[in-house]
């Protein structure tokens, strides 16, 4: 097997008895993590292109930074495959030279998400037929709003002690804000936590929204206005909803799928080298997680999932090289959840959280 496939209690019993469906899923989660994506493309190709073809309910799209940029490209144009493809091929044509600035990175982020999202493919994420988007960001408060170097600095080093002691702690310096389509609200998860605030996603303030929530600090510049949500300093989303471990809210019979990168699954960003910050099984009670087996991974190039640290490892070329091999692997990924599914093995092959 190259898939794990776990899930909550509810979510569990449910795929026992019914196995699991497309109508079954109420929404989706995308988790943060840069070029990690790299290994959910067959996924995602076989979700929207598939799957999800005959839809006609709303499904709700949950996502930070790269999560944000998968599902708006899938949702941008009439034949999914095509916004996808011109996702991957964007992101495969990133060049950066070997200093590389933070003005370098926010310039090209800036024109990356610019030319994937014209204002045709805006309009038809906003207008499309089920799918229904929610930007996850973090809105900067004290010492985090700084650009000084040495203060943003300390803002992470605060953030990072604050965490590490309660994860609530972590609202004495960020605040979550949603940017999400207003044409259905739902409420995909419980967390009155970060003093959450939801505004209307919009053609007018789109762009701003995607990129606000990939802002990472010190590597990119963060976003300084969002029109319809208030004034202030905005980064990424991952920074409070890295992994998307979250209380799901579902209706009787739904579950909420979660293709995920690994088997690590944090809530936040300074969670991830928290060994005992674990994921709490009854807040997953109606997920269901789906990643690629450690067999796989590493059975791919460098023996990992595609990383951040590529950019500096590798140079242009040998980089496209091996991100290109898990490209076409991740293909493998699409296929098996597609027998698991046409089969009805997944009950068989499901675990418990």
């Amino acid at each position: 097997m190259n898939l794990v496939i776990k899930a909550g209690r509810k979510a569990y019993d449910l795929i026992q008895k019914e196995g699991l469906q497309a109508d079954m899923v109420h929404g989706l989660a995308g988790a943060a993590g840069g070029p990690k994506w790299i290994v959910l493309a067959g996924l995602d190709q076989f979700l929207f292109g598939q799957w999800f073809a005959e839809r006609q309910k709303p499904l709700y799209l949950l996502g930070s930074s790269i999560g944000t940029w998968r599902f708006g490209s899938a949702m941008a144009t009439p034949n999914p495959i095509d916004g996808l493809n011109a996702f991957r091929d964007i992101y495969f044509d990133q060049h950066y030279s070997s200093k590389v600035t933070k003005a370098e990175v926010t310039a090209a982020a800036h024109r990356l998400i610019n030319v994937l999202f014209t204002k045709e493919r805006i309009q038809h994420i906003l207008q499309h037929p089920f799918g229904r988007l929610q930007i996850t960001t973090a809105k900067a408060s004290a010492l985090a709003k700084s650009e000084n170097p040495f203060l943003l600095s300390l803002s992470m080093l605060n953030s990072m002690v604050a965490n590490a002691i309660s994860r609530t702690a972590l609202q004495m310096h960020y605040q979550r804000i949603k940017l999400e389509d207003p044409r259905d609200r739902a409420l995909l998860f419980d967390d009155n936590k970060f003093n959450t605030a939801i505004y209307d996603l919009t053609s007018e303030n789109f762009i701003d929204a995607i990129l606000a929530s990939s802002a990472i600090p010190m590597a990119i510049e963060p976003i300084k206005a969002i029109k319809g949500a208030p004034k202030g300093i905005y980064r990424d989303g991952g920074i409070i909803d890295y992994h998307m471990v979250q209380k799901y809210q579902c209706p009787e019979g739904k579950v909420v799928l979660i293709p995920h990168f690994f088997e690590q699954f944090k809530q936040g960003w300074f969670d991830k080298h928290l060994s005992y910050r674990k994921p709490n099984p009854k807040d997953l009670e109606n997920a269901v997680l789906i990643y690629p087996s450690k067999k796989f991974i590493q059975s791919l190039p460098n023996n990992k999932v595609p990383d951040r640290k590529d950019f500096t490892t590798f140079s242009n070329e040998d980089r496209n090289h091996h991100w290109g091999i898990a490209y076409q692997r991740s293909f493998e990924l699409g296929e098996e959840f597609k027998n698991l599914l046409q089969s009805g093995d997944i009950s068989n092959v499901v675990s418990l959280f």
